[in-house]
């Protein structure tokens, strides 16, 4: 029998063995890791043979060890909460950046599209309308992609027979 002033729990064999802090010690890792407030209560509630805070804040190299963990929680997580407003601030950053390049880009397709009919325009205007279509039969994945922009027109054009080949000058509807 044993006969002792000493709290229930040390009278157990509670301490300070190695397998006790151990014990303790993958406690206090397990709530660091899981992000549970690391308090005298929430260990003792969670370790299998502690059943008191009082236990742990009575004990010098427990209470020791409670407020090391304590510090790392508190230095976790300032560093995870400028970490998260650093990463939120540069996702914001990174966003604006993107909807600039992408307001420039939509500008430049404008700027080409606009060039691209005018090409169009004085190419027809020329009479060349025909070649610009055959040249561009060699590449038809481009040319399905510039009428589907609309920047070509759909219809063959139709060549007005030249003087010469129609034999002289035009002597209007007959």
């Amino acid at each position: 029998m044993t006969h002792s002033s000493e709290p229930p729990e040390t009278a157990r064999g509670e301490s300070g063995s190695p397998d006790d802090e151990l014990a303790l010690r993958n406690l206090l890792t397990s709530l660091l890791e899981d992000d549970v407030d690391i308090t005298a209560r929430e260990v003792a509630r969670r370790h299998p043979t502690i059943k008191h805070a009082s236990t742990l804040t009575r004990n010098p190299s427990r209470r020791r060890l409670l407020e090391e963990f304590q510090k790392r929680q508190e230095e976790l997580r300032t560093w995870l909460k400028r970490s998260r407003e650093r990463s939120q601030k540069t996702l914001l950053e990174d966003l604006a950046k993107r909807d600039l390049q992408i307001q420039e880009l939509e500008r430049k397709i404008k700027v080409l599209q606009i060039s691209c009919i005018a090409m169009v325009r004085v190419v027809a205007s020329l009479g060349g309308m025909s070649k610009l279509l055959q040249f561009y039969e060699g590449y038809q994945t481009l040319r399905n992609e510039l009428l589907r922009m609309g920047l070509l027109p759909e219809s063959p054009i139709l060549q007005f027979p030249s003087e010469q080949s129609r034999g002289g000058g035009w002597n209007g509807p007959q």
